[in-house]
């Protein structure tokens, strides 16, 4: 799984990078409260996971990650040390790489745990700001998936990257990596628009109300130039 946020050249890191104690936990507790989605992958390079913090031990400089759907990734992030992940939070991007992971139950449920990693890079590139849509009037994403109705997705957040979007689970059988063509997006007081998207990360997730949903990360494929500038 790529991650459609490219990093800056590699001499420029520096001025991104943040190893004070406490604005990393900052972070990482921002990560945890908005249940951002985070992609993690181990050194052995098989392939991609995707992930949630579940909580944040501040005095003994851990926090909990969610276990990965893939029980590949799973054995292979438990079994490697120095996994890399990269996240959004704040409408900025956020890279960091963390010490062994171990296996461990967090109340009730399976859980990694793994020190605070010694430092993050937090980088913002303007071209990929990602911008949360309005709650009290929303916008939306309609697909026509094969063989099944049409369906009416809530954008979470936009950029000229890609979408976040949310919708009931149980409404459509979408896969990771799936390209949809021929999306309709509607955003209040910008315009409609036509997309094709690449779903790069899913996760279901319970809200407050304990309706499950699904949480889809999607990239826009061949984004028009037209369409990028209204974004």
């Amino acid at each position: 799984m790529d991650i459609p946020h490219p990093s800056p050249p590699a001499e420029d890191l520096t001025r991104f990078r943040v190893d004070s104690p406490l604005e990393i936990e900052r972070l990482l507790r921002g990560m945890m409260e908005r249940k951002a989605l985070i992609t993690g992958s181990g050194r052995s390079g098989n392939g991609s996971f995707i992930t949630t913090v579940l909580a944040v031990d501040g005095a003994a400089r851990q926090f909990y990650l969610e276990c990965p759907f893939d029980r590949h990734m799973d054995a292979d992030l438990a079994a490697r040390e120095g996994a890399a992940f990269s996240t959004r939070h704040e409408n900025v991007q956020i890279q960091f790489t963390a010490g062994l992971a171990r296996r461990v139950e967090l109340e009730g449920r399976p859980a990694y745990r793994l020190p605070f990693p010694a430092a993050l890079l937090r980088f913002q590139r303007r071209e990929f700001y990602r911008v949360e849509t309005p709650r009290d009037n929303p916008a939306k994403c309609r697909m026509a998936l094969p063989k099944q109705k049409l369906l009416e997705a809530d954008v979470v957040d936009v950029s000229v990257g890609g979408v976040g979007l949310t919708y009931p689970s149980g409404e459509a059988d979408i896969v990771l990596g799936q390209v949809i063509h021929g999306c309709r997006l509607l955003i209040p007081e910008v315009g409609e628009f036509i997309v094709s998207l690449k779903v790069r990360n899913q996760v279901e997730l319970v809200q407050p109300n304990q309706k499950r949903v699904w949480r889809l990360g999607c990239e826009f494929i061949e984004l028009p130039s037209v369409i990028e500038r209204e974004l």
